[in-house]
């Protein structure tokens, strides 16, 4: 039984380290959480990021290049 275990716990891992491309790496909700723990001078750094990201895809799309 315990040979069991060990095959079935090896063979998740080689399962995840597999497929861990594939996986996102997290949606809206993990995000919101994380800037939530940060300090506000880190939240409004990651808010200034963002918006400056935004911009220039919307920048990209205008022009028609592909992201």
């Amino acid at each position: 039984m315990f040979v069991g275990i060990i095959i079935l716990l090896l063979s998740g891992i080689i399962y995840a380290v597999a497929h861990k491309n594939t996986q996102c790496s997290g949606g809206f909700a993990s995000m919101a959480a994380f800037h939530d723990m940060q300090a506000r001078d880190k939240q409004n750094a990651m808010e200034t990021i963002i918006e400056i990201q935004s911009e220039k895809k919307w920048k990209e799309d205008e022009n028609g290049k592909q992201t």
